[in-house]
């Protein structure tokens, strides 16, 4: 039911608030400074392995894209959304991605229950030129997201990267 308030209950609780926010906004920015300094050791470390060919014990560098060389294990086709029915989404899905009924259905209701639904995986080769390999997978990735696209879907390549 309804119950009366005191001013001074409410001038605690706002006082309460607005110290959880400006605590909140504290520890943003200090994970924002400690990305940027992440950034610039990455940044630093590439310059060097640039100029110090020799070193190939260093650990892998991050490259712009925050992908980890080295660390790619494939690319994952991301379904976001799509500007028809569902019925209309899945025969889309299952024409240009070439899936099964089960799965085009699966990414469909996962777009849209989610927010997002995986369309297909491309994983490198463990066998022979490793950044080759993951060309293909890129170039693979990317030809179903431009079919997808042409059916009106709203994707994204994604890549999957490799646990330390």
């Amino acid at each position: 039911g309804n119950y009366a308030v005191s001013s001074i209950e409410c001038e605690s609780f706002l006082e309460k608030l607005e110290e959880q926010r400006e605590n909140e906004a504290e520890r943003a920015s200090r994970k924002e400074d400690t990305r940027r300094e992440r950034r610039k050791k990455r940044k630093e470390a590439r310059s060097k392995s640039v100029e110090d060919t020799s070193s190939s014990s260093s650990p892998p560098v991050e490259e712009d894209d925050g992908v980890p060389m080295e660390g790619v294990a494939g690319y994952r086709v991301m379904l976001y959304g799509y500007s028809s029915s569902k019925a209309e989404a899945t025969t889309a899905l299952r024409r240009a991605a070439g899936l099964d009924e089960l799965r085009a259905e699966n990414a469909m209701r996962s777009a849209y229950s989610f927010g997002a639904g995986v369309v297909d995986e491309f994983y490198v080769s463990e066998v022979g030129d490793r950044k080759r390999a993951e060309r293909a997978a890129k170039k693979k990735a990317e030809e179903l997201l431009e079919k997808l696209k042409e059916e009106g879907m709203m994707v994204e390549v994604e890549p999957l990267t490799l646990l330390p």
